[in-house]
């Protein structure tokens, strides 16, 4: 995950160029939440731009949704985070 800052007044199209260029050099899998894709400039021209140079775009809402639902101890397995503050 790669976060742009932008600066007031700017719509995030030139910080979502800067990552489109990156994707295309390394050949980086791209994931996006399907209903967002039009949520807000950014999202837009780089959903837009993906689409006109026919880069696969996986769906991650459901995958996004299952990792940040609630576990059970079966279901969590065997990693325990650790308590802030211990060593």
């Amino acid at each position: 995950m790669e976060v742009r800052p932008w600066l007031k007044g700017e719509d995030g199209t030139a910080q979502a160029d800067e990552l489109l260029a990156i994707l295309d050099a390394s050949s980086l899998a791209v994931g996006m939440v399907g209903k967002e894709t039009q949520e807000g400039a950014l999202t837009k021209h780089a959903a837009e731009a993906l689409k006109v140079k026919g880069t696969a775009v996986a769906e991650v809402g459901a995958g996004l949704a299952d990792v940040m639902a609630a576990k059970d101890a079966a279901e969590a397995g065997p990693y325990t985070p650790p308590l802030f503050g211990s060593t």
